[in-house]
């Protein structure tokens, strides 16, 4: 057989690089009568999606059958039923139907059970996977270059920087697994990556509401004495807790870190471990920011000649700076996605949930490094020690 850039299966005959083996049978489908073709490769376990570009197959009409209103569907072994998650039709004719598949994946997989997600139409699974990976690089490019900061320039390690360069090592960690891993189900790395991811995410979460409460306890509680250096104990706590949840699931239900489609979690477990403490996470963070945000908006600027309508739209924009300042950093991105997951929910829910959650390494760069007064001055100092010493070389 000859290789091509796409495989195809015309007439239960298949061309692919790989040794592959086909059947057709015949089967009635709500009234409908189409045949099933079932076809298996070498190397490729059976329902694990070929690699590369989508499979494209022609499936023949039975006589007197009408398929110019045909659906194109695959049987989903970790669903047990049929999907046309990823599936679309490519041409339709009295002869017969050409379709295509293709697996998908986008960043809501995270928080939305398979059988809702099964439910999108290949363009919104498509506009939602592209959104995530770009998304995605560019987020742990900015988490990368806040780390790098932070831990090559001492003087700004204040306990504040430090909580952050943990979140942003856990929180970049996790974006990483699931770039590289979460499809890899045919894998034997596929579960131990779903634990570790699962570990990651949760560990990031402990980190955002540590963030939170220092943040609140600083600005609330101004004038308590309070612990200078309160990093060690969330150490131990931001690493510890997450454990409590990830262990017992890991050790009785392992299995469930693989079912078929994502290395990750789905349906009750999906629920239990990981969206029941995120959104726990999610409120707790949720009232600190309205507790901060009010001390924000009570502050006054210095008395000057500015008129009251001026002195009122700089207020408005401190609050709006510092409030997408904090929610970066408490993840507040992430209520979406408890949004999308409702029964119900609009699909409009999954876009925004992308967009602000893969983009939380770009708004954590922009508002705590990129505009950052200390870690712009200590940066700009080091770029001109750099061309001081270039320019004496020469």
């Amino acid at each position: 057989t000859n290789s091509d850039s796409m495989t195809n299966v015309e007439n239960g005959e298949a061309v692919v690089a790989a040794p592959l083996s086909c059947s057709v049978d015949q089967v009635r489908v709500q009234r409908e009568i189409s045949v099933v073709i079932s076809a298996s490769a070498d190397g490729y376990p059976t329902g694990e999606t070929l690699a590369g570009e989508p499979v494209r197959y022609f499936v023949p009409s039975a006589a007197r059958v009408d398929a110019t209103a045909a659906t194109c569907v695959f049987w989903s072994f970790a669903e047990r039923r049929w999907t046309d998650r990823g599936c679309r039709v490519t041409a339709q004719t009295a002869q017969g139907v050409t379709c295509e598949c293709t697996h998908l994946t986008n960043f809501a997989v995270l928080v939305t059970p398979e059988a809702r997600a099964s439910r999108l139409s290949e363009e919104d699974t498509v506009a939602l996977r592209t959104l995530s990976y770009v998304g995605l690089v560019l987020s742990l490019l900015c988490l990368l270059v806040v780390f790098t900061v932070y831990t090559v320039f001492s003087r700004l390690r204040t306990p504040q920087k430090n909580i952050l360069r943990h979140l942003v090592a856990t929180l970049g960690l996790a974006l990483l697994v699931f770039l590289v891993f979460l499809e890899q189900t045919a894998s034997p790395l596929c579960i131990p990556a779903g634990i570790v991811l699962h570990y990651l995410l949760l560990c990031a979460f402990m980190w955002m509401l540590l963030d939170a409460v220092h943040l609140y306890h600083s600005l609330v509680y101004v004038f308590e004495s309070r612990d200078s250096d309160p990093v060690r104990v969330f150490v131990a706590l931001a690493y510890t807790v997450p454990l409590l949840v990830v262990a017992p699931m890991a050790a009785l239900h392992a299995e469930a870190y693989n079912h078929g489609d994502y290395c990750w979690l789905d349906g009750d477990q999906l629920l239990l471990a990981f969206a029941l403490p995120v959104g726990v996470v999610l409120l707790l963070n949720l009232l600190m920011f309205f507790g901060i945000m009010r001390v924000v908006l009570r502050l006054r600027a210095p008395r000057g000649n500015q008129p009251a309508a001026q002195q009122r739209r700089a207020r408005l924009e401190r609050a709006a700076k510092a409030s997408l300042s904090f929610a970066s950093l408490m993840g507040l991105g992430w209520i979406f996605g408890m949004l999308a997951i409702q029964p119900g929910a609009s699909l409009v829910w999954q876009y925004i949930f992308v967009l602000a959650c893969t983009l939380q390494g770009v708004f954590i760069f922009v508002f705590h490094c990129l505009i950052d007064p200390a870690a712009r001055t200590a940066v700009a100092r080091w770029w001109q020690q750099q061309r001081r010493r270039r320019h004496h070389h020469h």
